[in-house]
């Protein structure tokens, strides 16, 4: 079975792994510690909050029959906001969104997309790889420690 790399474990690095397991032997390499890329929370004391990707829609058939397996986990849900404008105290005008493009946010917090897609998937975090070497065996990738890991097809 063929060995293959992919740097990053943000949704189309998670996304590429899940596609080619059948077929490869597939290794992750993510520089953070965790998976989702921008599609992270942060966590600070007792505060917790989404960091990059705030919401993202889904206009395409088949970003949508993408989301429909992790709608059903309850990975992903709805997110039906209200909005304010404001100017100093006064409340201008208020709104929703409308349902012709809905609005969607990992549940329970956005990093649980990238969790649950790299849930069966060979990740190696807190690894930044800074080269990448074509050798008579195949590729080795070297991460910013040195350590070399490969080969790779």
């Amino acid at each position: 079975m063929k060995s293959v790399a992919i740097i990053g474990a943000g949704l189309s690095g998670l996304v590429v792994a899940q596609r080619l397991q059948a077929s490869a032997d597939v290794t992750l390499f993510e520089k953070s510690r965790g998976v989702g890329g921008r599609m992270a929370t942060r966590y600070a004391d007792e505060i917790e909050f989404d960091h990059g990707a705030q919401f993202f829609t889904a206009r395409s058939r088949a970003f949508k029959s993408f989301l429909q397996p992790l709608i059903d986990a309850g990975v992903v849900a709805q997110w039906n906001a209200d909005f304010a404008e404001l100017d100093r105290n006064e409340v201008k005008s208020t709104r929703s969104w409308d349902d012709e493009y809905p609005h969607y946010v990992g549940a329970p917090r956005m990093n649980a997309i990238g969790k649950h897609l790299a849930a069966d998937l060979n990740v190696v975090n807190q690894t930044a790889v800074t080269n990448i070497e074509r050798r008579a065996d195949g590729w080795t990738l070297v991460d910013d420690s040195g350590a070399e890991s490969g080969p790779f097809d």
